[in-house]
């Protein structure tokens, strides 16, 4: 027999009789439910075969695979047919598998998962396909921006595997055949080398007796268990320079690490907070607010549980010269935690941001990884969060002083520049309608709209601001002008300076995200709910206390060239630009900001555009939380002064599209990019239903154009279709990766898919299937309030119901038939135009 360990902390968490542990938790917010397995075997365990990408090779076969029990052509129906979304992915340390759907589908999850994982056939067939799926992979993370990271990581382990890509490398993947691959799936793939985990909307007890009924067909294997050598540790610095062509120079400064579970690791999570965790790390208020040093510092706790793992702190600058200087402070600083110089208020500070941030783990997929990872890493499916965060609250500052000096030994670090090229001459080194919680209108004559969104026992406030126009109303050479505004309003103030505001920030917990399109500029931020008070009188007052002097926008425009310039290092951007700038009118949709256009930015410029686009009826204020109406008005009231009447930039300015012909491109990234633009209908259509599910058909696995470009040839790494649409227009644009020289064929497949659509008639199952897969990815993202707010912002300015997804849309899709489906796409589907992206090398 079992024995259930855990039954009263919330969940059920067993283990089986043939090894498998279980642990399921109820969670009745959603009408999903998420499954997952967890297999202890990652790149870093791949013994003689490490940089073969075995554990990720794995991944790609057994997800989806055929088995003992069905085709890969019946799993895939199957999925399509629940409406289930599914993926899989490696890491050093292990790999998960994972299904997403309605909750009535959770014994369907768990059994093809069970199947999938622990009773895969590794068809030769699917192992070959996989081979190109796997190189296209790779040549993807072949960007300037990637490959220095690789090099970093290699640099700072040496040759441990930790240091070696997790996908392998190419001509070592290349090498593996089918008997070596099934070979190290048997030894690792047992069941009691696993942890099914599963949260929703399930039965727990109902959920267990069918896992334990089901359990019978997969008896336990032998297996090997994941063993690592530990880290070299250098008893002496290191410094080293490479030269590349990417956009920024970077310092890379590597120390020893630590493992998980400890409170060793606990306090290492403390000290990456303390140095640049939130808006005012240390680190970041010396490099970037006082002495303007660093563009970014960012840093990472990569702690294992089978070894020490590292520590990294990542910085990098506008001037090649600065980085020594900043090697300088960082380490400065490291050395005034090893003397017990300790700011004692931000490490509060710190232990506080990590709470906030577990605390806002609040996904049926989050509590699942979250639960996975505590099973697999420690047996205890409470130590994530629960455990390790009263250790990183016990964490004091003795603790930090002994881990710098101790377990980092941080004098003997690992440093690495990365310069350009150019310098190396140079001296220098579902249904979702559950999900809509209660909305209601604050009207007021006052100030801008407001919407709020009842959401009881929400222990964090979601606050979101929108703004109609997007980067299409910037003007002409001075691109970049809304998201320059939306960068002062979150980063400065012209009340407090730089280093309090961003002070107080991470004392009230607050978080922001800033998101900029062709029709909107949208800041959300999230804060905790006892907080509310306090963090909109801050947040609020950076609307009205906008610091536009000459060093604030600098710093902002800084920042934004730097970004613009990685941008240029990414090809699916510079994919996405050409077509944009050659399908778009000009001065419409194919707005892009340049260093130039950033630079040209003024503070007049500021002061006019927030005159114009800062009125009632082009922007609204819109709240998620456990708050009631009356806390609300009260601090609008206190907080927001009157706007004047004007324009709704989101509806204004009407494109026509005109005609456009098939154009290429050259650029230096291994990769070929094939796209093929329709001109369709804008958001809220009659029409726009029925492209939804066709963005589905032309997207998800096992529907037609997936099937028909990776189901038989190897032609394509990734494809898909997707309707985009815009403030009165809308594309359908079908995209794909692939080689150079099946360019023709996946070009010859989009336009037959096409054909079919226009010319068949769609199987009922298949309409449906594509339905649900449509209704599962709107649930999944219902979850998150953040994405809710937004929508429903988007909603408001584009004059439509705010429960226009949850009524009209489902509604429409739901009466869709096959000839909807084949009407629309003989409307739309007339005249496609033709963007290739031809790489050096691909």
């Amino acid at each position: 027999m079992f024995n259930i360990l855990f039954l009263v902390a919330g969940f059920i968490y067993t283990t089986l009789p043939n090894g498998l542990r279980v642990a399921l938790k109820e969670d009745h917010s959603t009408q999903l439910a998420t499954v997952r397995i967890f297999v202890d075997v990652g790149s870093i365990y791949e013994g003689q075969y490490t940089g073969c990408g075995l554990s990720h090779f794995c991944e790609h076969v057994v997800s989806g695979g055929s088995t003992e029990y069905r085709t890969e052509q019946e799993y895939s129906r199957l999925k399509r047919n629940l409406g289930l979304l599914t993926n899989a992915s490696t890491s050093w340390e292990r790999t998960r598998y994972y299904q997403t759907g309605p909750s009535q589908f959770t014994d369907s999850m768990v059994l093809m998962l069970m199947e999938q994982v622990f009773a895969c056939r590794f068809d030769s067939f699917e192992v070959h396909r996989e081979h190109g799926v796997i190189s296209h992979e790779i040549l993807t993370k072949k960007t300037p921006e990637r490959m220095v990271w690789e090099q970093a990581m290699r640099y700072g382990t040496g040759h441990h595997p930790l240091g070696i890509p997790i996908l392998g490398m190419q001509n070592a993947m290349e090498s593996i055949t089918r008997d070596q691959l099934y070979e190290f799936y048997l030894k690792h793939y047992s069941t009691a080398n696993a942890v099914l985990v599963a949260v929703g909307d399930f039965d727990e007890d109902s959920l267990l007796a069918f896992i334990v009924d089901q359990s019978e067909k997969f008896p336990e294997r032998p297996f090997i268990p994941s063993e690592v050598k530990p880290l070299v540790k250098y008893f002496y610095p290191r410094w080293d320079t490479i030269y590349t062509n990417t956009a920024q120079s970077k310092i890379y400064l590597i120390f020893n690490g630590v493992t998980v579970p400890s409170s060793e690791d606990a306090a290492m999570e403390v000290l990456k907070y303390y140095l640049v965790g939130g808006n005012s790390g240390v680190l970041e208020s010396v490099l970037k607010d006082q002495q303007n040093l660093a563009i970014s510092v960012t840093g990472a706790n990569y702690s294992l549980y089978k070894t020490e793992g590292i520590f990294l702190i990542t910085c990098s600058a506008e001037r090649s010269s600065d980085l020594s200087i900043i090697e300088q402070v960082v380490l400065a600083e490291l050395e005034n935690i090893a003397q017990g110089r300790i700011d004692e208020e931000r490490l509060e500070k710190a232990k506080q941001l990590i709470d906030y941030e577990w605390r806002n783990n609040v996904t049926i997929a989050e509590k699942a990884e979250n639960l996975g990872r505590s099973v697999l890493i420690l047996d205890d499916p409470e130590y994530f969060p629960s455990i390790f965060l009263e250790q990183v609250k016990a964490t004091t500052k003795e603790d930090l002083l002994d881990l710098v000096n101790i377990s980092m030994d941080y004098e003997n670090c690992h440093i690495l520049y990365a310069m350009s090229s150019e310098l190396r001459t140079l001296d220098i080194q579902i249904n979702v309608s559950n999900q809509m919680n209660y909305i209601k209108f604050l009207n007021n004559d006052k100030y801008a709209p407001v919407i709020f969104e009842q959401n009881p026992g929400d222990d964090f406030v979601t606050f979101c601001f929108a703004m109609g126009g997007g980067n299409r109303i910037d003007p002409e050479n001075k691109e970049g002008l809304g998201e320059v505004l939306l960068n002062l309003i979150t980063t400065r103030n012209s009340n407090l300076n730089e280093i309090d505001f961003k002070d107080s920030l991470d004392a009230l917990g607050i978080s922001h995200n800033i998101y900029n399109n062709e029709n909107l500029h949208i800041i959300t931020y999230k804060f905790p709910r006892e907080n509310f008070q306090s963090a909109m009188q801050l947040i609020l007052s950076g609307f009205y206390n906008i610091d536009l002097t000459d060093s604030s926008i600098n710093d902002i425009k800084q920042l934004m060239v730097s970004n613009i310039n990685r941008s240029h290092t990414d090809p699916n951007f510079l994919h996405y630009k050409f077509l944009a700038d050659n399908f778009f009118p000009p001065e419409s949709y194919s707005r892009f900001s340049t260093p130039t256009s950033v630079n040209n930015i003024k503070s007049d410029d500021l002061e006019d555009y927030l005159k114009e686009v800062f009125n009632s009826s082009n922007i609204v204020f819109s709240f998620s939380g456990d708050l009631d109406s009356s806390e609300i008005v009260e601090v609008i009231d206190q907080n927001i002064a009157e706007y004047e009447s004007g324009l709704n930039f989101y509806l204004t300015q009407p494109v026509e599209l005109t005609s456009s012909s098939d154009d290429s491109q050259y650029y230096d990234y291994p990769q070929t990019l094939v796209s093929l633009v329709y001109p369709t209908c804008p958001f809220g259509h009659s029409d726009y239903a029925a492209l939804q599910v066709i963005s589905r058909l032309m997207a998800s696995s096992g529907f037609q154009l997936h099937t028909a470009l990776r189901g038989v040839d190897d032609l394509v790494y990734w494809g898909y279709g997707n309707q985009r649409s815009y403030s009165g227009l809308g594309v359908f644009i079908f995209t794909a990766q692939t080689s150079l020289e099946n360019k023709r064929r996946v070009k010859e497949i989009f336009l037959a898919e096409v054909e079919k659509l226009k010319n068949d008639l769609l199987e009922k199952e298949e309409l449906q299937a594509a339905k649900n897969t449509l209704f599962s990815r709107w649930a999944r993202y219902e979850q998150d309030p953040e994405y809710r707010l937004r929508r429903i912002s988007e909603l408001y300015l584009a004059g439509l119901p705010l429960d226009y997804y949850q009524h009209d849309l489902i509604e429409q899709v739901n009466n869709l038939t096959p000839e909807d489906i084949r009407t629309v796409a003989q409307k739309y589907f007339t005249t496609g135009t033709f963007y290739l992206s031809i790489g050096d090398g691909a």
